[in-house]
């Protein structure tokens, strides 16, 4: 662009630019993709200079709302908040990097913006991170949470992960990490970072729960069916209403109740 060169046409604009959703691009009127606004107008333009601003090596956007269609993963259909995403997933591959480091070419980053589009305002709201963690073969995979770490993970059961949808030996694991939470309610008198103090200046929540789906639907720690049952998930709250118990089956009344399944 600062040679001339996208003005005169000797440089194609990339497809990947110039469909970028942002402002003032086609029919996009609201503030959606980031992009670097080279002449200050507020519109994008890849005519003026503009270009998308990415994090990361390579990065993808999307926008997903609950308002468009019936909600058919609850039975019934749960009722629509109004709520818009819009999400990133980026990534990095640094070559020569130092070996302590070198999960980083292995990690994908997340980035989730939640407004709230329609006319209400909520309380009591809970923000859940779904996985479906298939480590090769299935069947002998292992789940558990750290909640200083603000992290999930799934690993093999043992050294050898066996059949043809397995890594065979010495498989990897997956880890899911809490980076930056949301900015928590100023005053609400919850350790929401979980770091033994209460309502500090800019305090953020973290991973705050951790709970696994462990048997078929109808058990009542099986997969979630209707809206209540996914409340409750997200709230360590089996679907039939029993809190989260620490240990073993996480059903044991006799036991503590914990907010984390399979923690350590």
């Amino acid at each position: 662009f600062n040679s001339g060169n996208v003005a005169n046409g000797t440089y194609a604009v990339p497809e990947e630019f110039a469909t970028w959703p942002a402002k003032g691009n086609g029919n996009v009127t609201d503030q959606l993709a980031p992009f670097v606004d080279l002449n200050g107008d507020g519109l994008y333009n890849v005519y003026d200079g503009d270009y998308p601003l990415i994090k990361g090596d390579q990065m993808l956007y999307w926008i997903f709302n609950d308002s468009l269609s019936v909600h058919n993963s609850t039975v019934p259909a749960g009722i629509a908040l109004g709520v818009e995403v819009q999400a990133s997933a980026y990534a990095y591959f640094c070559q020569g990097i130092a070996d302590s480091n070198r999960v980083l070419n292995t990690t994908t980053f997340y980035d989730y913006t939640i407004i709230n589009r329609s006319n209400h305002d909520y309380d009591s709201l809970y923000v859940g991170l779904w996985s479906d963690v298939s480590l090769g073969n299935d069947f002998d995979d292992y789940i558990g949470c750290d909640s200083l770490l603000s992290a999930g993970f799934v690993y093999n059961g043992d050294n050898d992960d066996e059949t043809v949808d397995g890594y065979g030996l010495n498989p990897p694991m997956q880890n899911i990490k809490v980076l930056k939470g949301m900015i928590a309610d100023p005053g609400d008198g919850v350790d929401n970072n979980l770091n033994g103090i209460t309502d500090e200046p800019g305090e953020r929540t973290t991973m705050n729960h951790f709970m696994p789906v462990l048997k078929a639907q109808s058990s009542p720690v099986g997969s979630p069916v209707n809206a209540g049952d996914y409340y409750n998930y997200m709230r360590s709250i089996w679907k039939d209403g029993m809190p989260l118990h620490y240990g073993a089956d996480g059903r044991d009344v006799t036991a503590p109740l914990t907010n984390f399944m399979f923690s350590g």
